[in-house]
């Protein structure tokens, strides 16, 4: 990869204090890399990528985990409500024979 153009700053104006030129204004532009000591600036603005990087590939990977948990949380609640559900259905099927086989039986003994 290359690296990022430098960027320039506004213009820093300094007086000169003392001497015979204290009048003068000397205009002075400075990068991000005399602000960060020397060329490191760049390798420091990579590494900070890199632990920001590490620490959202973390993040993300708790969240997934997470997500997981409640997929299986959800799943289970929905198998348990199914089987419920079945439950329920043998319930009425056993409430229909037993009608039925009343049912039957009053009309077999009527006879």
């Amino acid at each position: 990869m290359s690296e990022p153009p430098v960027l320039l700053k506004k213009p820093k104006i300094e007086k000169e204090e003392g001497g015979s030129n204290s009048n003068e204004v000397e205009a002075k532009a400075t990068t991000t890399e005399d602000n960060n000591g020397g060329g490191g600036g760049a390798q420091y603005d990579r590494e900070e990528q890199e632990e920001a990087l590490v620490a959202l590939i973390e993040h993300r990977t708790k969240e997934v985990e997470n997500l997981r948990q409640r997929m299986t949380y959800y799943q289970t609640q929905v198998f348990c409500g199914y089987a419920n559900l079945l439950g329920c259905a043998l319930n009425v099927i056993y409430v229909y024979i037993e009608a039925f086989l009343c049912f039957f039986v009053k009309t077999i003994t009527s006879d």
